[in-house]
């Protein structure tokens, strides 16, 4: 159950948040190229990357955002900094994982053995 406005209100979480300190750089999971970077309401600052094969990443409440659209960046990257944007209580990263035609679960996700059916280019720096 969440709250909204002191009104307690079923939702669904498409994420995963993970605490974090207040300006903690936060990383790109997987190369990618961006594809949105902006601030929104409810999620603050977001970063939005795109892995190919349908995949991209989002990242929420960031402050600092240190790539822009059209970037293609490798894995690790840093991408922004954790901070306390949009509707949020406390510092802290939510990750979203989006596959083809919905949100999936990050933590397991992430727990996959994928593997490129091929070789992939480097990507531009």
């Amino acid at each position: 159950m969440r709250t909204w406005n002191d009104d307690p209100h079923e939702s669904r979480h498409l994420g995963q948040d993970v605490a974090a300190a207040l300006g903690a750089p936060v990383r790109c999971v997987q190369r990618g190229k961006v594809t949105l970077v902006r601030d929104a309401f409810l999620m603050g600052g977001t970063v939005v990357v795109s892995h190919g094969g349908g995949i991209a990443s989002a990242y929420n409440h960031l402050t600092d955002m240190a790539v822009k659209v059209g970037d293609e960046i490798p894995a690790g990257k840093v991408i922004g900094k954790v901070g306390l944007t949009g509707r949020t209580t406390g510092p802290h990263i939510h990750l979203g994982i989006w596959v083809t035609n919905g949100w999936v679960n990050p933590a397991a996700f992430m727990q996959l053995d994928i593997k490129p059916l091929r070789e992939l280019p480097a990507a531009k720096k």
